[in-house]
């Protein structure tokens, strides 16, 4: 697999302030939504690993050893997403956007310091739905255990690091070293960057279904990836602003697997623990 040396000044990128990536992902999700070029970016469509002067990887572009769990993952997410569409008893708040289709799946910390579980992230008042969770983690599973596989071979003390966390006996870990895994329906990811991850984990991203544009980008480094079903992509998505070029044509899903650092912040989590008690 090719191998390729700071194509940017990766101390930059990481040090740039939240708020000038913030207003800089803005920026290009703008461009992208009207439709304008976006030039002089280096296009991949082959395997690499993109690593900084002191040789992290910060971007990991490889094929799955077993390209058919990303088809059999296919099957489960579109048939979770027709039937979900279909049935609004079913929708949670966010499955209801139709600019931004997603749902989180296991472990949760979003607008708490502590982790939601996947009962409060996808809609399971509903009984018939929570069948529906189940069955479609159930079917995640081969497509997770690859992916766990190649993390161990490719980023052993990673995995060791992440498979020794306890999280407690109401973190669940549904896909093995990630206590979370997020699906987007359908629907191409606007500019970001996930301040909530770990810096010093990776996300991985496996797009599933046959589709044409939907590249994946980086624009600090101005680069994109034209990763398709059977391949995954893994970088640091605290320090790099990513998105989606448009979808043109097909149907488009997509699983990210990846863990947020207020899990792993103990401290914090008692912290937040004892100003509750304060309260009581």
């Amino acid at each position: 697999m090719a191998a390729e040396k700071e194509p940017l000044n990766f101390d930059e990128i990481i040090h740039t302030c939240l708020y000038d990536k913030k207003v800089f992902a803005k920026e290009i999700s703008k461009k992208v939504h009207n439709e304008i070029r976006l030039d002089g970016y280096k296009h991949h469509k082959k395997p690499i690993i993109i690593k900084d002067g002191k040789n992290k990887t910060m971007i990991h572009f490889f094929d799955l050893n077993n390209p058919s769990v990303a088809e059999d993952a296919y099957k489960a997410v579109d048939k979770y997403y027709e039937h979900t569409k279909a049935n609004k008893d079913h929708q949670s708040d966010s499955f209801k956007d139709k600019d931004k289709q997603i749902e989180h799946f296991g472990s949760y910390a979003d607008y708490t310091m502590l982790p939601y579980v996947t009962a409060h992230t996808a809609s399971t008042h509903n009984k018939d739905h929570q069948l529906c969770v189940r069955q479609l983690i159930k079917r995640l599973q081969p497509l997770s255990d690859t992916i766990n596989n190649w993390t161990n071979k490719a980023y052993s003390q990673l995995y060791t690091n992440m498979k020794d966390l306890d999280l407690g006996p109401n973190v669940p870990k549904s896909f093995g070293i990630f206590p979370t895994a997020s699906i987007n329906f359908n629907c191409a990811s606007a500019f970001h960057h996930d301040i909530k991850d770990h810096r010093n984990a990776l996300c991985i991203v496996c797009p599933l279904e046959t589709f044409e544009g939907d590249e994946l980008v980086f624009p600090e480094l101005k680069l994109i990836f034209h990763v398709k079903q059977g391949q995954a992509i893994a970088f640091r998505s605290l320090l790099l602003v990513h998105g989606n070029l448009l979808i043109t044509s097909g149907k488009r899903h997509s699983i990210v697997f990846y863990i947020h650092k207020s899990l792993l912040n103990k401290n914090i989590l008692l912290l937040h623990l004892i100003l509750v008690l304060m309260k009581l």
